[in-house]
C-alpha cells in the first residue's frame, strides 16, 4: 500500500468475497471512498499477487500466471501517474 495524507493506492478485497482489486482511495471522505479501480472487470483471488509497471508503461497483476494486463492502449512513449496531495 502507498499512502499519502489524502490518497491510498492499495489492494482491496470485495466484501464477503475472495476477490481482490487494485484501487485508489480518497482518504478525506467517510469510509475512504474508492475513486479508481484498475481491474474492475478482472478480479483476482490471490492475496499474494504482484502489481508491476512494465517498461512500456502497461500495468500487470500476476501470481505466477497473468491475471490482469492493461495493454489496451498500445505503446505510449511516456505514461505518468501522480498521487498528489494538495499544497497550501
Amino acid at each position: 500500500m502507498v499512502v499519502t495524507s489524502n490518497w491510498a493506492f492499495s489492494t482491496e478485497q470485495k466484501e464477503n468475497s475472495i476477490e481482490y482489486y487494485v484501487g485508489i482511495r480518497y482518504r478525506k471522505v467517510p469510509n475512504d471512498k474508492i475513486v479508481w479501480v484498475a481491474n474492475r472487470d478482472s478480479a483476482f483471488e490471490s492475496p499474494s499477487a504482484v502489481l508491476t509497471i512494465q517498461p512500456d508503461g502497461n500495468m500487470e497483476i500476476t501470481d505466477g500466471r497473468m491475471m490482469y494486463h492493461d495493454g489496451n492502449f498500445g505503446y505510449i512513449f511516456e505514461r505518468v501517474g501522480w498521487l498528489m496531495d494538495e499544497r497550501a
